[in-house]
C-alpha cells in the first residue's frame, strides 16, 4: 500500500467494476484519494 500509483490503479479498476451501482459517488472518491496521495 506504499505505492499511490498502485493504489491510483487499484482505485480505477473498483470505479470501472462498481460503475454501473454508483458511479460519481465512486468516481469522486477514488479521484480524491488519488488526489491526496499524489
Amino acid at each position: 500500500m506504499s505505492d499511490p500509483q498502485h493504489v491510483c490503479d487499484v482505485a480505477g479498476l473498483l470505479d470501472k467494476s462498481v460503475y454501473i451501482k454508483i458511479k460519481r459517488v465512486v468516481i469522486v472518491f477514488s479521484f480524491n484519494i488519488c488526489s491526496l496521495l499524489l
